[in-house]
């Protein structure tokens, strides 16, 4: 099995462009533009600068191995595993106070062909068993598959919606004095 180590990866990746059963493996960071937009939209929840102003202060890693497959039921499938990580400006829910917060989350996505969304069978699957596991299911369309599109979703399902920068910080409206019930 060939190994391949790149450090730049397009957005939406050509299936035509990658040789069968060949490991494809990139480490990206905010130098490639898709990741700086990943990151620059998860900056968006702290309001005191713009988002770009906060790059110099916070990162976003992926790691992702690529490997193409000729598959008997789907033909051409990709399949994309690796890890996220972020390091982030946000609001904690408490204070609005701007705050680090932090996602790490691990992949493990298959495409297929879009042909196959319309499909009854496949139409509301979210996963897929190929290759003897379970992979989330995503569809290219015309040979691209959109990985910028993956690495959000994976993003977005495991960030902390609340975060709280101080966890003894108590709730204003809990410990209210003055609020008296009549």
């Amino acid at each position: 099995m060939h190994q391949h180590t790149e450090n730049s990866l397009d957005a939406k990746v050509n299936l035509t462009q990658l040789a069968p059963d060949r490991s494809y493996t990139f480490n990206l960071n905010q130098s490639e533009e898709w990741v700086r937009e990943l990151l620059m939209e998860l900056n968006e929840k702290a309001t005191s600068r713009n988002p770009e102003d906060y790059l110099g202060e916070t990162n976003l890693t992926v790691t992702i191995e690529l490997k193409k497959k000729n598959n008997a039921t789907f033909g051409p499938i990709l399949l994309a595993t690796g890890k996220v990580e972020a390091e982030f400006m946000t609001e904690c829910v408490r204070t609005l106070q701007e705050m680090k917060d932090q996602v790490e989350a691990e992949f493990k996505s298959v495409f297929i062909e879009n042909i196959f969304a319309e499909d009854d069978e496949y139409a509301d699957t979210v996963e897929l068993f190929v290759e003897n596991e379970l992979y989330d299911l995503h569809f290219y369309e015309l040979n691209r598959a959109n990985i910028k599109e993956m690495v959000h979703e994976t993003i977005f399902l495991n960030i902390n919606e609340y975060p709280v920068a101080c966890h003894d910080t108590p709730l204003e409206y809990a410990d209210d004095s003055n609020n008296t019930k009549q």
